[in-house]
């Protein structure tokens, strides 16, 4: 194979492999981005998990206090029916009046002790009946709070409910495009592997056509060399016998006994220089 077939197979294969490795480069850096973008998304998806978790155990504690705040308001509902059930006809303002009334007589008035005694029992029995209606307001204001407690409870855990499905939503908008981008990855990184190969394979395929170039190349310059040191070789050869001629035609004229010229002179003179060294 000639040194010009070689060396355009060799710059082909070398091209070849630039251009794979430019290639590969370029979808490393492509798959880096790609891998900072599904790291982000991670951690945001992540983040999301742990609100979601948060939501779901605040939900489910205020769901079972909501349950306790219904039983007990199931039981204070009972003790109030109870206590109406029990409750004078009279209001508490006209009881309490009576009491004081009652307890203004027996403080200022002379009885006999039957009376006295009869008066002291409808005070007891006014003071029952004013203490029922007591218990009465108190078991309503408890009631009351029990309601607006369970009221609470129920909003908030709407409310945890309601932030738990829009977070859980979003986590699965994040890991879908998260699962999409890994997708994406493993194409790219496929597509380097791919491109590394095929460089790695055009450089072990140049390899060779290298050395055999080398080779060629060596073989070429010691040729050139050899050549040149032939030519070397003839050309002394040639001033040499044309010296001889030169000498052998000076040697003629001198014996002829022509006048010779500066440079026949000059011949012949260092031949005999050299026949006296």
């Amino acid at each position: 194979m000639q040194t010009a077939e070689l060396k355009r197979k060799v710059a082909a294969l070398e091209s070849e492999a630039g251009r794979c490795a430019e290639e590969r480069d370029r979808l490393n850096e492509q798959a880096s981005r790609l891998r900072s973008e599904i790291a982000e998304l991670r951690r945001e998806r992540d983040e999301l998990n742990e609100k979601v978790k948060a939501l779901k155990r605040e939900r489910s504690e205020e769901q079972q206090r909501l349950k306790a705040l219904r039983d007990e308001l199931e039981a204070s509902r009972k003790t109030l029916a109870e206590l109406v059930r029990k409750a004078p006809r009279k209001s508490a303002e006209e009881l309490e009046r009576a009491l004081e009334q009652t307890e203004w007589v027996i403080q200022t008035s002379s009885f006999s002790v039957q009376e006295e005694k009869r008066l002291i029992e409808q005070v007891k029995l006014l003071e029952t009946q004013v203490k029922i209606h007591r218990k009465l307001a108190m078991q309503r204001e408890s009631l009351r709070r029990l309601e607006n407690a369970a009221v609470q409870a129920a909003e908030k855990r709407d409310e945890a409910h309601r932030q738990l499905v829009e977070f859980a939503s979003k986590s699965q908008e994040l890991h879908g495009k998260l699962v999409s981008k890994a997708e994406e990855l493993k194409k790219l990184k496929a597509q380097a592997d791919a491109q590394h190969q095929a460089f790695i394979q055009a450089r072990e395929k140049a390899a060779p056509l290298n050395a055999a170039l080398r080779q060629l190349q060596m073989q070429e310059k010691a040729q050139v060399i050899a050549a040149r040191r032939e030519a070397e070789k003839a050309l002394a050869v040639r001033r040499k016998a044309l010296k001889e001629q030169l000498e052998l035609e000076a040697r003629k004229k001198l014996e002829r006994g022509e006048p010779l010229t500066l440079d026949e002179f000059k011949l012949l003179g260092g031949d005999d220089a050299e026949a006296q060294d």
